[in-house]
């Protein structure tokens, strides 16, 4: 008689592309396997981390961005 297990993934994400570009984590996954083949009771637990800039440097940003935009401004308005 063949008696089923557990199969444990324990993993880390340093990085990826597209919507999980700059992801970090870790995770923990368990798959039971029982005697006849099937595969049952997947579970997984685990963090990932997306990057996100501070709040400082979106101020930045946006104080720059207006900057630009005040100093064009001037410069299209007719002398006088």
């Amino acid at each position: 008689m063949t008696t089923g297990g557990q199969l444990a993934l324990d993993y880390s994400v340093l990085g990826g592309t597209g919507d999980f570009t700059n992801a970090r984590g870790y995770g923990l996954a368990f798959l039971n396997i029982d005697p006849a083949g099937t595969f049952n009771n997947y579970s997984s637990s685990g963090v990932l981390v997306l990057a996100v800039p501070e709040p400082g440097s979106l101020a930045l940003l946006a104080a720059a961005l207006l900057a630009g935009a005040l100093v064009q401004r001037r410069r299209r308005q007719p002398a006088g």
